[in-house]
């Protein structure tokens, strides 16, 4: 697994690599702002309409313990809505980010509870702390908090460290927050006519495209299969002539076999494969092998 400057390479455990956009410090801190607005309006009616009913009723007390519990409601807000969202909560979906895990696995209820539980001591807690530094350590020494204070901005600012904008939280549960693609059909992003800002913005141009439904019926397991003819030198014409005729068959494709030019057909079924895998993935949805059958066309009318 290696990472560049602009994208992040992950090595699926079938060893098929997907490319992904690790999200901008801007992008997750701001994503963070809107959750925080979300659960604030959230949490806000029934808190005060709970603190004037006990506090009413005498029982300032109470009213203390409700204000405090909202510290445990944070991070379940962020469990919840990462677990339906696959990895989503609310902000992250209106800033366009989403979370990942790092091994190119589907990411698991597990690894979001990890890294939301530890969300309160990496960000509300140091926060508190740098606000209020002497009401948390009243006895401690001088330069003990400082060094408190150091370690607390440590895990404030960790984010903005390294280059894959990880927090503990991300280190523990192996995963990280990419940029989500815009939910566009893969048939427009692979249509053979493309406008001339398009070509210019260096968009792939395919000889060859397939539609959603026919992408569909191949896997993860599939496309390495395909990636390993490609990258063989010595693959032999004939072979990938039947691997594009088992293809044609399954995909229900009529056009003549004598006007294709196998190896680009093979590549660009391959190129649009991979993209469309890897959408489905940061979807929360993967697709390990391919599906049974074949497509069946209706005969257009004459």
């Amino acid at each position: 697994m290696a990472s560049g400057s602009a994208t992040l390479r992950i090595t699926s455990p079938e060893g098929v690599p997907l490319h992904f956009r690790p999200a901008s410090a801007g992008d997750r801190i701001g994503a963070f702002i809107l959750d925080c607005l979300f659960f604030g309006f959230g949490v806000a009616i029934p808190l005060i309409v709970l603190t004037l009913f006990t506090i009413w009723g005498g029982q300032e007390a109470i009213a203390g313990a409700l204000a405090n519990s909202l510290w445990l409601l944070f991070p379940l807000y962020f469990i919840v809505f990462e677990i339906r969202g696959h990895g989503r909560s609310p902000g992250k979906r209106i800033i366009g980010i989403r979370t990942i895990d790092l091994a190119g696995r589907t990411l698991s209820n597990s690894a979001i509870f990890t890294r939301n539980l530890t969300r309160f001591f990496e960000t509300i807690l140091p926060v508190l702390v740098l606000r209020y530094p002497f009401a948390f350590f009243p006895t401690f020494p001088f330069w003990a908090v400082l060094l408190c204070l150091g370690w607390f901005a440590v895990l404030l600012f960790l984010p903005l460290m390294n280059k894959r904008r990880q927090r503990i939280g991300d280190f523990m549960a192996n995963t990280i927050v990419v940029q989500a693609p815009r939910s566009t059909l893969l048939r427009d992003l692979t249509t053979s006519k493309r406008s001339q800002s398009d070509s210019k913005a260096g968009a792939p141009a395919f000889r060859y495209t397939f539609t959603t439904e026919e992408l569909e019926l191949y896997g993860i397991f599939e496309l390495q299969r395909l990636e390993g003819l490609l990258r063989t030198k010595d693959t032999k014409i004939e072979t990938l002539m039947k691997v594009r005729d088992v293809i044609l068959k399954k995909m229900a494709r009529t056009e003549s076999v004598r006007g294709i030019q196998t190896r680009r057909f093979l590549q660009d079924l391959y190129a649009q494969l991979r993209r469309h895998l890897e959408q489905k993935m940061l979807f929360g949805t993967r697709q390990e092998r391919k599906k049974k059958g074949r497509l069946t066309r209706t005969p257009k009318s004459e």
